[in-house]
């Protein structure tokens, strides 16, 4: 099966914005091209069709991330399918060269984990959640020289380096399965259609899905769910962030 960025649009392999006016696709066009191709993977590897993008555009259902269906897939291919399958062509990789260096990802962090990460490898391999979360808190106040405030402001959230996030991440994705993670809760964020600028229904239907709010309060940490049943991108909290800072580490590009 051959699929093309141009002519007819089938849905389930065509982005958004090729059902509009077509006057402005053509600058658009890698991240077309990179939309149909995760989608098309996604079809091989799971056998199934990914949810159409009218539907989730339209009435605002979710993409079921392919390794939900396969779990045996490595998570640099679920996260590289998901990224090139984004709405929104700005948060798509914007060159088939930065969507292939996604797959490139799938080097084992154990053989590269960078010293002062054993302990939160441990907790995650183990699924000790809850204090794997307490230690995910520890290390980033460490790393940004904020163990006296005891908690990272949106400067240090906006400067907090993009190797330590990284690792974290993938620790958290590697270890879940690919539920739990920062770069999961930032696919979700962004697919409900959130940016760094507070929109209350966004945040609050993101919060919804994560598990962050229960009918329709916000959940006290003592509160929330530390074992698989949780729900997807419920981890880790993010509970030391200022208010609102979750936004701008959700945004981040090297997530």
């Amino acid at each position: 099966m051959t699929i093309g960025s141009t002519g007819l649009c089938n849905p389930a392999f065509a982005p958004y914005e090729q059902f509009r006016d077509k006057k402005d696709l053509k600058q658009d066009q890698p991240t077309v091209d990179i939309y149909t191709i995760s989608a098309s993977l996604y079809y091989a590897v799971t056998g199934r069709y990914p949810t159409d993008c009218l539907s989730r555009k339209v009435d605002d259902e979710q993409l079921v991330p392919p390794k939900q269906l396969l779990p045996s897939l490595s998570n640099a291919v679920n996260e590289a399918i998901l990224a090139g399958m984004e709405l929104k062509p700005e948060n798509r990789p914007q060159s088939m060269g930065e969507w292939l260096r996604l797959l490139e990802k799938e080097k084992d962090i154990e053989e590269e984990i960078p010293p002062g990460y054993e302990r939160l490898r441990d907790l995650l391999a183990v699924q000790n959640w809850k204090e794997a979360d307490m230690e995910t808190a520890r290390v980033m106040l460490q790393v940004a020289g904020r163990q006296k405030e005891g908690w990272l402001d949106t400067e240090s959230i906006e400067k907090f380096p993009g190797e330590d996030l990284r690792t974290i991440d993938q620790l958290w994705v590697k270890y879940s399965n690919g539920r739990f993670g920062f770069s999961v809760q930032k696919r979700i964020y962004q697919n409900f259609g959130g940016t760094k600028e507070y929109n209350r229904e966004i945040w609050e239907s993101f919060g919804d899905y994560v598990g962050w709010r229960a009918k329709q309060e916000w959940v006290w940490y003592d509160n929330l769910t530390f074992d698989f049943s949780a729900p997807e991108g419920h981890l880790p909290s993010e509970g030391v962030l200022e208010i609102g800072g979750c936004r701008y580490l959700l945004l981040r590009r090297d997530l």
